[in-house]
């Protein structure tokens, strides 16, 4: 869902001034382009992390001086609490939009200057998007609607060869209908188009017109370009209209307009083209996050806020992601929610579900704790071989000698099936060379890292070779991490072990299964893995990641 929308950003240089270089070249010589200083506005329109790790950043220009050309990868740079986010992409949309024609027809546009207007319109209108809606306003001593916001192009064309010269000009009085059509559009983008060849001409306009013309121009942030056709318009007002957000174009009054609506679809096309900027957001995994957005000199500090919900909701979403921590390698655990125990199994102790969140990430060991890790010959021998034939307290011990600990047994299971609850470690259904059981174990536990049946986090052997102590204490359902079971000074109440072993059966290595045994005792089957909570300095391990 998007976590941000709408949310306007003033970045930390406020000021451009000068002509646009770029649009002048585009409107020939007799177009004179006026524009004041711009206020250097980015508009972050949405921040979505629905695909999670990937996270969106949909933002906008607000004046032309940075939307003139397309934003690319180069010139962005990113972080995550000040950590440098490598391969950074981005593409562009173009954002619905509205558009809202104003034409004068009083007597004076007779003849060819309406002609020209309604070539110049027809030609804006054929070039818009097909969902984009339009509306014309015509007016002469007294602003007509001829057509209400439609995306119907046919009776956009014939509301134009309809229009005809007569009457004066009730200038302010049409801005005011031009801007309160506009602002009655509901899309993100909404561009105003008012040509005129005159000033107010026999003060037709209400009084307040000419203000409240303004004053709906700003309020609503509406995107007005005013062309004024010969030396007789109100320069001053159509100018004013435009001001810090379209343009206003002084024509000649036998012009074609051929240059002044080139110019105004290019700024119409940059104005309201959207950048979506993606990113990997492993590091996101803290629930509080800073986005540190550097464009075109400009910086944005962006608030971003995981809740679990919003996190990895599908095993196969998630990249894994390694780190050593004391010669333990270990694998990252996102945020995230699933359904702790099961209904299907039959036994009783799986039962009641329960729904369980983590707010933090943390750290599941990718392997069983070695012989040589443990420093002893092991119960099997060989190096890398899991260590088996050890009590509660000793891998306890052992864990937290290199500040690390037994995971809870809620960890356990959620690093062993995932957001996606998972059977077994891989998927759903039995594989007899994922695990390892008594059909294809001879009897002894294997070396670590054999088996191909990896967690959805890319931990080794959860589904057999040792049952694997946890924190936790054999309580019956539903899990409550505060009810006491995570006591670590009881060294009495029996603990949970998960995951099988060797010696069990092929239905027995599933991820919800329970065992517990007294704590002091070193069962042949009963070896361990470490946990670890993830701390604020692990953000520059990153990005460690494997597909």
């Amino acid at each position: 869902m998007p976590l941000l929308s709408n949310k306007r950003l003033n970045s930390r240089n406020t000021l451009l001034t000068g002509w646009i270089a770029l649009l002048m070249i585009l409107m020939g010589s007799s177009v004179a382009a006026q524009s004041s200083q711009f206020n250097e506005v980015i508009v972050i329109e949405s921040i979505d992390d629905d695909r999670f790790p990937e996270v969106s950043i949909t933002l906008s220009f607000e004046t032309l001086a940075n939307s003139a050309t397309n934003l690319t990868p180069d010139e962005i740079e990113l972080e995550l609490n000040g950590t440098l986010v490598p391969d950074v992409a981005v593409r562009s949309v173009l954002a619905p939009a509205s558009f809202v024609m104003v034409i004068d027809s009083s007597e004076s546009m007779a003849g060819r200057p309406l002609q020209n207007v309604q070539d110049m319109i027809r030609e804006l209108i054929a070039a818009l998007e097909v969902d984009d809606e339009v509306a014309i306003i015509d007016f002469d001593s007294t602003p007509r609607q001829v057509l209400t916001l439609s995306t119907d192009r046919n009776a956009a064309y014939a509301a134009l060869t309809r229009l005809t010269a007569g009457g004066q000009t009730a200038l302010f009085d049409a801005a005011v209908g031009g801007a309160e059509v506009s602002s009655r559009s509901s899309v993100p983008r909404r561009f105003i188009v008012l040509i005129s060849d005159g000033n107010e001409y026999g003060n037709l306009s209400d009084p307040s017109s000419q203000q409240r013309a303004l004053d709906l121009v700003n309020n609503s942030e509406l995107i007005v370009f005013t062309v004024g056709l010969g030396q007789w318009v109100d320069s001053a007002y159509l100018s004013a209209l435009a001001n810090d957000t379209g343009q206003y174009f002084s024509v000649d009054i036998g012009d074609n307009l051929v240059s002044t609506l080139a110019s105004i679809r290019n700024q119409v096309t940059a104005l309201r083209t959207r950048y979506v900027i993606s990113f990997n957001a492993t590091r996101a995994g803290i629930r509080e996050s800073e986005i540190t957005l550097r464009i075109r000199g400009e910086t944005l500090t962006l608030p971003y806020s995981l809740q679990p919900e919003q996190v990895v909701r599908n095993n196969n979403d998630w990249n894994p992601v390694f780190a050593d921590f004391n010669g333990i390698e270990m694998a990252l655990v996102p945020s995230g929610c699933f359904a702790m125990g099961s209904e299907l199994s039959g036994t009783m102790d799986e039962k009641p579900v329960s729904t369980q969140c983590f707010e933090r990430p943390f750290w599941l060991g990718r392997f069983e704790v070695t012989n040589v890790q443990f420093g002893t010959i092991g119960e099997y021998e060989d190096n890398q071989r899991p260590q088996a034939s050890v009590t509660w307290s000793e891998a306890s011990e052992f864990c937290t000698s290199l500040e690390l600990r037994l995971p809870t047994e809620a960890e356990w299971e959620y690093g062993a099936r995932g957001p996606s609850g998972w059977i077994y470690p891989w998927g759903v259904v039995p594989n007899d060379t994922n695990g390892i059981f008594a059909a294809n174990s001879s009897g002894v536990s294997a070396v670590v890292g054999s088996s191909a049946g990896l967690s959805w986090v890319g931990s080794a052997e959860m589904a057999g070779n040792l049952w694997e102590w946890t924190l936790s204490q054999y309580q019956p359902y539903p899990y409550n991490s505060d009810d006491g079971r995570e006591d670590v000074i009881d060294t009495i109440t029996p603990r949970v072990l998960r995951g099988g072993s060797f010696d069990n059966q092929g239905d027995e290595i599933y991820t919800t299964n329970r065992f517990a045994s007294s704590p002091d005792i070193a069962h042949t089957t009963f070896g361990f893995r470490c946990a670890r909570d993830f701390q604020p300095e692990d953000e520059i391990l990153f990005p460690e990641t494997t597909s």
